[in-house]
């Protein structure tokens, strides 16, 4: 997918839409057309669009991204649903635990 972005015929501006029609309107019709194919290529089973948004809220709180910060990131309008969408890998609590347990010495 990251190779896909990249290929964007045009420089992404902070505000601008990533996927804009000929008038510069956001048009999600481009990745409707290319996200099929990026999913066969990764070889990822039973997929939909809606798990980025988990990979979204995921990824920054296992980093140590407050779920503030999420929040305001993801667009979600309050907390409760941030943590609905933020799901820990295995061992990440533990890993956290650890770090808690070296301070203490």
């Amino acid at each position: 997918m990251l190779a896909i972005l990249r290929a964007r015929p045009r420089s992404l501006h902070p505000t601008a839409p990533l996927f804009p029609n000929s008038v510069g309107q956001p048009d999600a019709r481009w990745i409707a057309k290319r996200l099929p194919a990026a999913i066969r290529a990764a070889g990822l089973v039973d997929f939909r669009p809606h798990d980025l948004r988990h990979t979204f809220a995921s990824r920054p709180v296992m980093q140590g991204v407050s779920l503030l910060a999420v929040q305001q990131l993801g667009g979600w309008k309050s907390l409760s649903m941030v943590q609905r969408y933020a799901h820990l890998a295995d061992g990440h609590l533990a890993e956290a635990v650890e770090r808690l347990a070296g301070q203490s010495g």
